[in-house]
């Protein structure tokens, strides 16, 4: 094995990143752990933004359990953060209808029951799902589904299977659809985990403050990675020299810049909005709302603010897809918002709805299977030229925070 056998090098300072380094420290106080990222600070997809005057997370950020314990046990007892719980209440907005999420086909409005051919269905397959709904609720799906990328196969996992009954089952080994399922049959009771603060960024403090007392952890931040000649060096031009090396991030440094291009021409924008509503509506029916609505297509998720920040007026999150950072402005908020939360509430009235704030808050890709495929090989390629001892689980684009937890596992038992 080439490199320092006493070096171990983590590539990105994501929360999979932080969890790895952690987790290795811990292993081996007698080697040094060194986290190499391009940002200036660690856990900067955590960033909260400011909606008026609150603090908010950047999207739905909590840990699902008990799909995550052993990442929350973690984060308690090792990083020492503070943790509240809350009930994961999901529900759905499907056209004008709103229902729970996990309901049985047989509990749906008769006129959301017409969009689904079969009484139930088992398969790994997403064109199964698809074929097997009425031509209409195909319309839907596909308009809406643009909000992300034009061609359907390339996002239906975002709708597969949440916008289908609970006898529609997604058989896969992937760990998160085994846990949904779980839920989707009633033998798990779901809920989440947040810190104390409601917002995930706290979470930096806590990781900064574990390895400043860890004396073998070493943090180096505003340092970019690349491969030269069969060997990973970092942007001061400096080998890793390191006995193992473990990427947390996805390696865009081994991908050629025409792929690279590929993998990152179809973005969008996301959009957060606040919405205030009086005190009168404030409710515990949902945390979070998911959204397939043909007449407000670019709208996936409305958060329920209340396990986040402290108001004695009902604040709502919501979440848009934009293609054009423009279209913010072009849209009327108060109108469209009106229409999806009478669907909620119908005695919800135009003028209670106060829409506080509004702005775009972060670049979104979203990019085509094709390329996604041809950036694994391309990757694969290239770590098997690569003359350190390098690991990576693949990945592309944001992943939830179990996933990230379980992939810092699998690291933690290859490391040596």
């Amino acid at each position: 094995m080439n490199g320092n056998k006493n070096l171990i090098a983590v590539i990105g300072a994501n929360l999979y990143g932080c969890l790895t380094a952690a987790k290795l420290s811990i292993k081996f106080p007698e080697k040094k752990i060194v986290i190499y990222d391009a940002g200036s600070k660690i856990l900067q997809s955590f960033e909260s933004v400011k909606l008026q005057k609150y603090q908010l997370n950047n999207g739905f950020h909590s840990i699902e359990l008990p799909r995550a314990k052993e990442l929350v046990n973690f984060l308690k007892n090792k990083i020492k953060v503070k943790i509240k719980f809350f009930p994961n209440i999901r529900k759905q907005i499907i056209q004008k209808h709103y229902i729970a999420e996990h309901q049985s086909l047989k509990n749906y409005p008769q006129e959301l029951k017409k969009f689904y051919k079969k009484e139930k269905l088992k398969t790994k397959f997403y064109d199964h799902f698809f074929k097997s709904v009425s031509p209409n609720f195909k319309k839907i799906i596909l308009k809406v589904a643009k909000r992300y990328n034009t061609e359907f196969k390339n996002v239906a996992h975002f709708f597969i299977p949440w916008f289908f009954p609970k006898e529609y089952v997604f058989d896969s080994n992937d760990e998160g659809e085994i846990f949904r399922n779980k839920v989707r049959s009633g033998k798990v009771i779901p809920s989440f985990a947040i810190t104390s603060s409601g917002r995930v960024e706290s979470l930096r403090k806590d990781f900064n403050n574990f390895f400043k007392k860890r004396k073998n952890i070493k943090l180096a931040l505003n340092t970019g990675i690349f491969s030269e000649n069969k060997k990973l060096k970092t942007t001061n031009k400096n080998f890793l020299n390191a006995g193992q090396v473990f990427i947390c991030l996805p390696p865009f440094f081994l991908a050629n810049n025409k792929l690279k291009k590929e993998i990152t021409k179809n973005y969008k924008f996301l959009a957060n909005v606040l919405i205030k509503l009086p005190k009168k509506y404030k409710t515990k029916e949902f945390t979070e709302i998911i959204f397939c609505s043909s007449k407000f297509p670019a709208l996936g998720r409305i958060t329920n603010t209340n396990n986040f920040v402290k108001s004695k007026d009902q604040l709502l999150q919501a979440e848009l897809i934009l293609s054009n950072p423009n279209d913010l402005k072009n849209i009327n908020l108060k109108n469209n918002f009106f229409n999806e939360l009478k669907k909620i509430n119908p005695l919800i009235k135009k003028r209670d709805i106060k829409i506080l704030d509004s702005k775009i808050t972060r670049k979104v890709f979203y990019p085509d299977i094709k390329f996604i495929n041809l950036f694994r090989n391309e990757v694969i390629k290239k770590l098997k030229k690569i003359k350190d001892k390098t690991f990576y689980n693949f990945f592309l684009g944001p992943i939830n925070m179990s996933k990230q937890w379980k992939f810092s596992e699998k690291f933690l038992n290859l490391a040596k």
